[in-house]
């Protein structure tokens, strides 16, 4: 084993240099759901408890591509920390889709699977959020990299968990939980509006070249990231954290 990974160690290294060149880029753009509603224009319906003291997490999948135990733990503790939601954050796993058969998803396909599937809306003092996991990649993949997720809707996000477990869980690569955990709070962030997309920049930090995403390297929100930096974290199992910049605009907001 050892000889191997010496052998193949700039392999290696391009490897994993493509791999998290992508990770926090996942979300090519804030994209609007089909009735013209974006990311981020409900933001204060998840950050605070003035029309919601609870928050429901729907998690649909197709079968097999279920995101793992921890990555739902990470989740919730994630949005514990900045939500106001006296009334508790829970995970509602609804019962595994069959696949739809695609090598492919567009949004459109997206936006159609989840009106035919999802169970709940947001009603009485329960905010939902939708997440659906696929057994394909995007449509907008290119040879240039892959979209591991995007927030596409006021309270909904696609994970490419086909994609996501495919750059994930082998030697060179982090572990499958600490990626998607990445990709679901970054995502998440969008809808808590960030960057600039709901929660109003307290000081400006925004990457206009690159949408709604933060120009601090380091952050969660960054489109992208210093490439021994990331290795460096995920590979040790620590995920990227939000920075001063968007805590406070989030907390502007009526977060914490």
């Amino acid at each position: 084993m050892k000889l191997v990974l010496i052998m193949n160690e700039k392999i290696m290294l391009i490897a994993i240099f493509l791999i998290f060149d992508l990770i926090l880029c996942g979300c090519t753009g804030i994209t609007g759901s089909a009735n013209g509603s974006s990311p981020g224009s409900g933001a204060q319906d998840f950050l605070t408890a003035n029309s919601y003291s609870s928050l429901v997490i729907e998690i649909q999948a197709v079968t097999g591509y279920q995101p793992s135990s921890t990555s739902q733990t990470n989740l919730v503790n994630f949005l514990s920390a900045r939500l106001n939601k006296p009334a508790g954050i829970t995970v509602q796993i609804d019962p595994d889709i069959t696949s739809p058969g695609q090598t492919s998803y567009s949004l459109a396909d997206v936006d159609s699977i989840e009106s035919k599937n999802r169970k709940l809306q947001s009603s009485g003092n329960k905010a939902v959020a939708y997440f659906l996991f696929l057994d394909g990649p995007s449509t907008s993949d290119s040879g240039n990299g892959q979209i591991l997720g995007q927030a596409h809707g006021p309270s909904s996000i696609v994970i490419y968990e086909k994609s996501i477990k495919g750059l994930s869980g082998s030697i060179g690569q982090p572990s499958t939980a600490v990626l998607e955990s990445t990709v679901l709070e970054h995502e998440f962030g969008h809808l808590l509006g960030l960057t600039n997309i709901g929660s109003n920049m307290q000081t400006p930090h925004q990457d206009t070249a690159h949408g709604a995403h933060c120009n601090e390297t380091t952050c969660l929100m960054y489109w992208n990231v210093d490439t021994s930096n990331i290795v460096g974290n995920l590979l040790g199992g620590t995920i990227p954290a939000l920075d001063a910049n968007c805590l406070a605009d989030l907390k502007a907001a009526g977060g914490k």
